[in-house]
């Protein structure tokens, strides 16, 4: 039997979509998920106008480069669809075949292409891990937000960080050892939710591991324990969200009871009030470094 993914059946009722206020130009953006079930599906010598990243979750196909060159899609292996370019997909109908998609307008990703973001190898091999998962229905839920609470240019960076950090499975897939993976899902595991307080123990479970091992290798490896990570990265959104936000409404959004808590947390964190450092922004864009060694709880 091959690996899959285990899939619920909420994944493929939900979606993100969004028009992007970027420039003058149409921009758009689409993360969803789609099960083929048991009926024939082939895209022969297709050519598509947007660019797509698609993750396979479940089943098997077959991937044909407009060279002729023919590549086994597998649980765990992404391919991408070229604005353009010519190729064909086949997807075996017994096999319950079933993906994850990213897809940006044509233009979009022509300039994402020549800049390099995306990688112009068709195929590399993520692996079947539950965390991928996580952080693709992590995206789609901060692409339902609102352009007011997620602008447009964070929601593209949000888009292209998780779409690069397949591209890092696919390059760490074959040389991380087992605490190493495990600290490198922790990290993206806790970097999620940032305005929850959801236990820490909660992450080791998720990962299945111990909490007292998964303890000791992640602060060994990042020095920090998880509790403090997570608090890092959300001073760190939170540094960039005060940008465009007052201090209170930023501190709703990151789960701070009340302005005081976050500002004391802040403080500690940063080296400064938020709205020492908001003045701080106007004459000087680049956000300050964090002294996570000061973090409380």
């Amino acid at each position: 039997m091959l690996p899959a993914f285990d899939l619920s059946a909420t994944l493929f009722s939900e979606s993100g979509s969004r028009r992007l206020r970027i420039d003058a130009s149409v921009r758009s953006l689409v993360a969803s998920a789609r099960a083929h079930g048991r009926r024939p599906m082939q895209h022969p010598h297709v050519q598509f106008k947007t660019l797509g990243i698609n993750l396979v979750l479940r089943g098997r196909g077959r991937y044909v480069e407009q060279s002729g060159q023919v590549h086994e899609l597998l649980p765990g292996w992404l391919f991408h669809r070229y604005p353009g370019i010519v190729h064909t997909t086949w997807f075996d109908p017994e096999s319950d075949y079933a993906e994850c998609f990213v897809v940006f307008d044509g233009e979009t990703g022509n300039q994402l292409l020549k800049t390099g973001l995306i990688s112009a190898v068709p195929l590399v091999n993520v692996g079947v891990d539950p965390v991928v998962l996580e952080e693709f229905k992590h995206l789609v839920k901060r692409m339902r937000l609102p352009e007011p609470e997620l602008p447009s240019r964070r929601l593209m960076l949000e888009a292209l960080t998780f779409i690069n950090e397949l591209y890092d499975r696919a390059r760490r897939n074959r040389v991380l050892d087992f605490w190493e993976k495990v600290v490198e899902d922790a990290c993206l595991l806790l970097e999620h939710n940032l305005d929850e307080r959801a236990p820490t123990e909660a992450v080791a479970k998720q990962l299945g591991v111990s909490y007292a091992a998964f303890r000791k290798h992640f602060k060994s490896a990042t020095g920090y324990s998880p509790a403090d990570y997570r608090i890092r990265r959300r001073i760190e959104s939170a540094q960039q969200a005060l940008a465009e936000h007052s201090v209170l409404a930023t501190a709703a959004m990151f789960g701070y009871g009340d302005a005081y808590a976050f500002s004391a947390q802040f403080k500690a964190f940063v080296g400064m009030s938020p709205r020492a450092f908001q003045r701080r922004l106007q004459h000087q864009p680049e956000l300050a470094t964090p002294r996570p060694d000061h973090a409380q709880g």
